[in-house]
C-alpha cells in the first residue's frame, strides 16, 4: 500500500494487492475486528483512486459497498469501536454522493445513507459520553484517595472514599 504513491507504481494495482493480503489475514483470523476495519478502510481508499469515467464510477460504488460491509463486520465483532463507527459514517456519506439527486429513488437512497452516517456519529457521541461518565467516576475515586490517604483506601474504605470525594 505504501508503494502505491511511488513513481512507476500503479496505485490501484498496489492497493488491490494490499486488499488481497487483508483477505488472507481475515481468513487466518476471522474474529479479528481490526482486520475487517482495515480492509474496509483500504477499500474506501481504493474507491477514491478510481477514474471518473463510467467504469471507474461503477467500481467506486462497488468498492464503497464492500467497504461498508467490512466495516459492519468489524462492528459486529467490536460494536463500541469509535474508529470503525467513524469510518462507516464516512463511507455512508460517500455512498450518498453516488446517488442521483434528480430522482425520488436516488434522493430516498441518499437519505438512507445519510441517516446511517448520522446514526453512527450519534453512537460515537453516546460512547464518548459513557467514557466521560466512567472517567468522572475514576476522578472521584482519585479525589477520595487524596482526601483519605493511601492507607484508608487500601483498607477498603471505598464507600467512605467515594462519599468524601462527592462532598
Amino acid at each position: 500500500f505504501i508503494l502505491s504513491s511511488c513513481k512507476g507504481q500503479d496505485p490501484i494495482t498496489r492497493m488491490e494487492q494490499s486488499v488481497a493480503y487483508y483477505d488472507k489475514a481475515i481468513v487466518a483470523e476471522p474474529t479479528n475486528a481490526d482486520y475487517f476495519q482495515l480492509r474496509g478502510r483500504l477499500t474506501y481508499a481504493l474507491s477514491l483512486r478510481r477514474p471518473n469515467d463510467a467504469a471507474g464510477k461503477q467500481s467506486r460504488v462497488q468498492d464503497l459497498q464492500q467497504a461498508q460491509n467490512y466495516l459492519s463486520f468489524s462492528l459486529a465483532l467490536a460494536p463500541d469501536n469509535h474508529d470503525t463507527l467513524n469510518w462507516r459514517a464516512v463511507v455512508n456519506l460517500a455512498l450518498s454522493d453516488t446517488q442521483s439527486r434528480d430522482t425520488a429513488e436516488g434522493l430516498a437512497q441518499r437519505t438512507v445513507f445519510m441517516s446511517a452516517a448520522v446514526a453512527d456519529r450519534l453512537h460515537m457521541l453516546t460512547l464518548a459520553q459513557d467514557d466521560v461518565t466512567r472517567n468522572n467516576a475514576a476522578m472521584l475515586l482519585a479525589a477520595a484517595y487524596l482526601r483519605l490517604g493511601w492507607n484508608d483506601y487500601l483498607q477498603g474504605k471505598y464507600q467512605q472514599a467515594a462519599d468524601a470525594a462527592a462532598n
